[in-house]
């Protein structure tokens, strides 16, 4: 009864409002891992995520935070991931956390490998997300990133910009669409 009554205190004083990301480095899997095909670019998938009515307020169709992080933290390990793919070379692996398999990076394969035809090494720094947004069963959130790179001929090269991530949570949808992926990017060179 009194964690009952504690939870719906927190729910009610909008409890657990903030999310730290870590900047943690995730290794890419091994050569063994992706040729006998357990690379899994699906690391963390919620199975559910709570559901507003359609009969209640903005206010409160908006999923409290602390049911969020969760979630929050598994898109930010995409962003850890697709650089993690970078840095070991595996350009296919990056390439297919974007949307669509790739689509959404508006480049072919061979064009976005080619882009880091000259980098030596990368490595990303992540920002504290904003708000996880909502719209006709989808998930949005965005992340702020700063970027580090090393060419081939040892200049240092830095970014930043953000990550706009995207899942579907809508009934039906296959483990692919609720997997969190890469919709957008704005990244500059500072």
């Amino acid at each position: 009864m009194r964690i009952y009554i504690l939870t719906i205190l927190l729910l009610a004083s909008g409890g657990c409002t903030t999310t730290q990301v870590s900047n943690k480095t995730v290794a890419a899997p091994s050569p063994v891992e992706e040729q006998a095909g357990k690379a899994n670019l699906n690391p963390v998938t919620p199975s559910a995520t709570p559901q507003a009515s359609a009969t209640s307020s903005p206010a409160a169709s908006q999923t409290p935070r602390h049911f969020e992080d969760a979630d929050v933290e598994a898109a930010a390990d995409i962003i850890r991931q697709y650089y993690a793919a970078i840095d070991a070379r595996n350009y296919r692996r990056a390439y297919e956390f974007w949307s669509g398999k790739g689509d959404a990076s508006k480049k072919t394969f061979d064009e976005f490998r080619n882009g880091f035809a000259q980098t030596r090494s990368v490595r990303v720094d992540i920002g504290e997300p904003g708000d996880m947004e909502g719209a006709a069963g989808s998930r949005y959130v965005t992340f702020p990133v700063t970027v580090h790179a090393a060419t081939k001929d040892g200049k240092e090269q830095n970014f930043k910009g953000e990550y706009v991530l995207r899942r579907s949570v809508v009934d039906g949808a296959t483990a692919e669409q609720r997997a969190w992926r890469i919709y957008s990017a704005k990244i500059n060179e500072i």
